[in-house]
């Protein structure tokens, strides 16, 4: 009877265990994690980004975003950028369609001037649903992260 049992409380430990994989598997949808922390700012020492709206639609191919300086001296930033989205309490990492060549190409802000950068959703590998996002973007030596919201196209 004491065999019997052992495997009875093996079999449920088994099955509980998975049912915990299971449930952390789907609520992460596949995604990795991000490794940008939660809390980066939009703005640091008088760079600022942000996203032309703070809402948009779901069926946005297209975002601006708007890096502002204020530093007191000149800026520069590439191309490149990375979208994230908000699930629970956690960012991830949206992946890219195809691994993309950024030109080696960069900008210049004078202080007390913006530029902007025009960010194509199409080319993520994720169906923008409604919710919170992020785009990380490199700044000079400073991360910076503009959050938007994404609702429903009424």
């Amino acid at each position: 009877m004491q065999i019997r049992t052992s495997t009875l409380l093996m079999d449920i430990f088994l099955i509980g265990l998975l049912c915990v994989m299971s449930a952390l598997w789907s609520c992460s949808s596949g995604l990795p994690p991000s490794s940008v922390p939660a809390d980066t700012p939009a703005e640091h020492g008088g760079i600022r980004i942000y996203t032309k709206s703070e809402v948009y639609s779901t069926g946005t191919s297209f975002i601006e975003l708007i890096i502002e300086n204020t530093s007191g001296g000149e800026i520069a930033f590439g191309l490149e950028w990375s979208a994230e989205v908000k699930l629970g309490d956690r960012w991830y990492k949206l992946p890219f369609k195809e691994p993309i060549t950024i030109p080696d190409i960069a900008r210049t802000v004078s202080s007390g001037e913006s530029g902007s950068l025009n960010i194509d959703l199409s080319t993520l590998d994720f169906k923008i649903e409604a919710g919170t996002y992020r785009i990380v973007k490199s700044v000079g030596d400073v991360t910076l992260a503009a959050e938007f919201k994404v609702e429903e196209s009424k």
